[in-house]
């Protein structure tokens, strides 16, 4: 685990939001971790792109009430340099996810970074996805994402994925540790309506980005 994607969780245990405990716990998921990051690289054939680990949870709610926890998201950030694209996982998911939850997820998030690389690269921005991924529209999510056998050597990690996400994450342990757990226990919540899951970039900001040629190069060889 790099450890500058700890530094929120740092953060949020100096300002008295989380115990101390919970910060070693979380750094001890860091075998964990490093064995889905190094598979999906490998499998990829790219870098990770940055990561790091939200001190909260986010908890969504839709129009009609239902509620999703999103564990993991995949975002674009701007600024004056130009634009960024972030993996943030929450704190929670780090601690209690499987695995095999752990390393579909990665990888899952990964192909949201890519799709949002061809985007921007090639400037086709109509219908732009969601910066969160949204469990509680998993076709819109899943469409927001390359699909994981053009991208994945790995026969196995493709057949994770295709197992745990159907086609939205299918996980009622990890659903259940993180709210008994983390929401009820009075941990960091960060709550939101599913309206509010949307994002706005700078044009200025995407003309500025550059992006990794490893990644370039297999975003030509699938689309080629």
């Amino acid at each position: 685990m790099r450890f500058e994607s700890l530094l929120p969780v740092q953060a949020a245990v100096e300002r008295g939001e989380l115990p101390s405990r919970m910060f070693r716990r979380i750094r001890g998921r860091e075998p964990e971790l490093g064995l889905a990051i190094d598979r999906i690289e490998r499998a990829s054939g790219i870098p990770y792109p940055p990561y790091y680990v939200e001190p909260s949870i986010t908890v969504a709610t839709g129009a009609d009430m239902g509620v999703s926890l999103l564990y993991c998201r995949t975002l674009p950030l701007a600024d004056e340099q130009g634009l960024s694209i972030l993996v943030s996982m929450s704190a929670p998911f780090l601690l209690y996810a499987s695995r095999g939850t752990l390393q579909a997820v990665l990888a899952h998030e990964l192909l949201h970074y890519l799709e949002f690389v061809r985007r921007f690269s090639s400037l086709r921005l109509e219908n732009l996805p969601s910066a969160s991924t949204s469990f509680e529209a998993p076709f819109a999510d899943m469409g927001a994402a390359l699909p994981a056998h053009l991208v994945f050597k790995d026969r196995g990690l493709v057949r994770l994925i295709a197992r745990k996400f159907r086609p939205y994450l299918v996980d009622e342990a990890l659903a259940k540790k993180v709210w008994t757990l983390w929401v009820e226990k009075g941990y960091p919540v960060r709550r939101i309506q599913m309206a509010e899951n949307y994002l706005r970039i700078p044009i200025a900001s995407i003309l500025r980005a550059s992006f990794d040629q490893k990644v370039l190069n297999l975003l030509s060889r699938i689309y080629s």
